[in-house]
């Protein structure tokens, strides 16, 4: 089974390598949460630690963020998502890329950059991209697969894992502005990575508020806490979104304070244990259905303008 290939666009891939690149992706994976694991264990010990809690507590909370962990990490999120996307997941933005530079003669890229700058570089574009992709998934349409990530009502390190499958717009919203500005992707990679672990760390049980750091530079748990705080209304408009408060600060989202026994969570009922795909199910036929309401509603608007 391990012998032969696969051709997509052109290339040929064997199935030898494509089984040792999910097997590393897997396994690193695994290293970025036992990173962020051990800085929340120095950070609050053993007692407060998420790996404790694993053990000790094992709330229903935290077996819906476990569970959606091992199903990332074996890559059933990848095909549950390539198939609720319809295939849009397969997007790959190099021939948009290609199309432009094509079409204008201008490639601006920052592939040509030493690493470090275009890492900073990177990590700027990402994290403000990334900001206007999380006020998205805010919105009336998307907010039906992003409650899943909301739905949490305890901050553990794995927390960060538990999205929707179906909760792709980051690849249009963050990864194609990044291909487009010609970031290297061994950069990408690293910024993603990079990111996997903030966010592990920024949904981890660090009581901190990181001081002045925390307030301009990188979100702590407490600050992020916020942001998921629950409202009596899930529909309100909440705070502080970015990977950085730069961006909250920018454009009015920021809200300083927070706490680790601030209550989190939302008003749609969840199964919060290890069977969590019914909820999936569910919340992906909203997401259809709101997506259906937009269409007719834009329909609708467009054919009272040609009256």
């Amino acid at each position: 089974m391990f012998k032969g290939s696969i051709i997509v666009h052109g290339h040929t891939y064997s199935y030898e390598r494509l089984i040792g690149a999910v097997g590393a992706g897997s396994l690193l994976g695994i290293k970025v949460t036992l990173a962020a694991s051990v800085t929340e264990l120095l950070s609050v010990g053993w007692k407060a630690s998420s790996i404790r809690h694993m053990f000790a507590i094992r709330s229903s909370s935290w077996r819906t963020d476990v569970g959606v962990t091992i199903m990332d990490t074996v890559h059933l999120s990848r095909i549950l998502a390539r198939v609720m996307s319809f295939g849009l997941a397969f997007v790959s933005f190099n021939w948009l890329r290609d199309l432009l530079t094509g079409a204008t003669g201008i490639q601006f890229t920052l592939g040509n950059l030493p690493t470090v700058p275009q890492f900073l570089l990177g990590f700027f574009a990402y994290t403000f991209f990334d900001y206007w992709d999380h006020r998205l998934a805010h919105t009336r349409v998307l907010w039906p697969l992003h409650r899943f990530h909301h739905a949490a009502t305890e901050f553990y390190v794995f927390t960060s894992q538990r999205v929707h499958p179906a909760d792709i717009s980051g690849i249009f919203v963050i990864v194609a502005p990044l291909v487009l500005l010609g970031i290297s992707p061994d950069i990408l990679f690293a910024l993603t990575v990079f990111r996997v672990y903030l966010g592990s760390i920024q949904h981890s049980k660090i009581q901190s508020d990181w001081g002045w750091f925390g307030r301009w530079f990188i979100y702590s748990p407490t600050g992020h806490r916020l942001h998921h705080l629950l409202l009596a209304d899930d529909t309100q408009t909440t705070c502080n979104f970015g990977l950085i408060p730069l961006w909250d600060h920018l454009f009015g989202t920021w809200h300083g304070g927070g706490n680790q026994q601030l209550p989190i969570g939302v008003n749609t009922p969840y199964r919060h244990g290890a069977w969590f795909f019914p909820d999936l199910w569910r919340d992906y036929c909203e997401f259809l259905g709101e997506c259906r309401s937009e269409v007719l509603r834009l329909c609708g608007n467009r054919f009272n303008l040609l009256k």
